[in-house]
């Protein structure tokens, strides 16, 4: 994800991460929504997940806590989210701790050039880890572009790859990978590769 190293921002699935571990589920679960609901006092209407079993998402844990997983990861509106996110790490950890965090844990340009240099491949991952079939096709080539921009410069042109964020794809996902010339999409299933699988290899 090329976000980190290009704006020193944490990614969203870190950030709920941090939060998570250092206020406990409960607490966090608390702050979050009094946020969300403090900067959206009409209400959120939540997204749907045809794409993902729901079913099979988060099964330990209580079931709160799972429908809170599920509404930070698949049902509220990034447009929501991430505002109510960025406030509540803010007011827990300060402002300047994301950009000091973001630079200890995360690879920069040069990390990744050494990497390249030891004959690694360096795929994309979106450009600030969105589920992709959360997104429009406008917004899907936008981020995939984005990634693209930051990543090219580093690790060449050639044969860039994209591993979905938590594995989700949808068409709007293939046609911008086939437009954008990206030589295959990955997702997190294990199955025998078929050569139809390499035909379709997005």
């Amino acid at each position: 994800c090329a976000e980190p190293c290009v704006e020193g921002r944490l990614l969203a699935a870190h950030k709920i991460q941090f939060l998570m571990s250092y206020l406990g589920t409960e607490k966090f679960r608390q702050a979050f929504y009094d946020e969300l609901n403090r900067q959206n006092q009409a209400g959120v209407e939540r997204q749907g997940a045809p794409y993902a079993d729901a079913s099979a998402l988060y099964r330990d844990g209580d079931e709160e806590a799972r429908h809170f997983k599920i509404d930070l990861n698949y049902l509220i509106p990034y447009n929501r989210l991430l505002p109510a996110l960025d406030a509540v790490f803010s007011k827990v950890f300060g402002k300047e701790k994301e950009r000091e965090t973001a630079k200890e844990i995360y690879l920069n340009a040069e990390d990744l050039k050494r990497l390249v240099e030891d004959g690694l491949k360096i795929g994309i991952h979106g450009y600030d880890y969105k589920i992709l079939p959360r997104l429009d096709y406008q917004k899907q080539k936008k981020n995939i572009e984005a990634a693209m921009d930051s990543l090219a410069p580093i690790v060449g042109k050639s044969e860039l790859t994209v591993a979905y964020p938590e594995g989700f794809s949808d068409n709007a996902t293939k046609r911008v990978l086939k437009e954008l010339g990206i030589a295959a999409g990955f997702t997190m299933r294990r199955k025998i590769i078929t050569p139809q699988d390499i035909q379709s290899r997005w």
